[in-house]
């Protein structure tokens, strides 16, 4: 009898960071990003479509982090960092730029954000 696998994937929402505000003016240091934070957070749209697409037949537990870039349009624009094991690296990557979101929101106009997703790894 085989090894079942559950992944959970929760959504939270817990470091938002936007590239830096484009002005008419230029800076200083044309380099330098800010860190603002938005008035509407992205919103997660299809988390269980998502968790399905997972395949891990490894054995196992534990959680895994990835930063991602939510575009103006709700989609994963970009990938940053993963913690956590390496071993569901590779898994979470593939499966994490399916994620659809509403779009973050400043000042009532779509922005691109940076959030921290994390999923977990537990046998059954």
């Amino acid at each position: 009898m085989g090894k079942q696998v559950a992944i959970l994937v929760f959504i939270s929402i817990s470091s938002i960071r936007l590239p830096a505000q484009i002005t008419d003016k230029p800076t200083a240091d044309s380099s330098q990003t800010d860190t603002i934070k938005t008035e509407e957070a992205p919103i997660p749209l299809n988390t269980i479509e998502v968790m399905k697409q997972i395949v891990y037949k490894g054995d196992a537990e534990g959680r895994a982090y990835i930063k991602l870039l939510v575009g103006e349009s709700g989609d994963v624009d970009q990938t940053g960092t993963i913690t956590g094991p390496s071993v569901f690296y590779e898994e979470v990557k593939r499966v994490a730029v399916m994620l659809k979101f509403t779009p973050g929101k400043v000042n009532g106009y779509p922005v691109k954000v940076w959030v921290t997703v994390p999923f977990n790894f537990q046998l059954k």
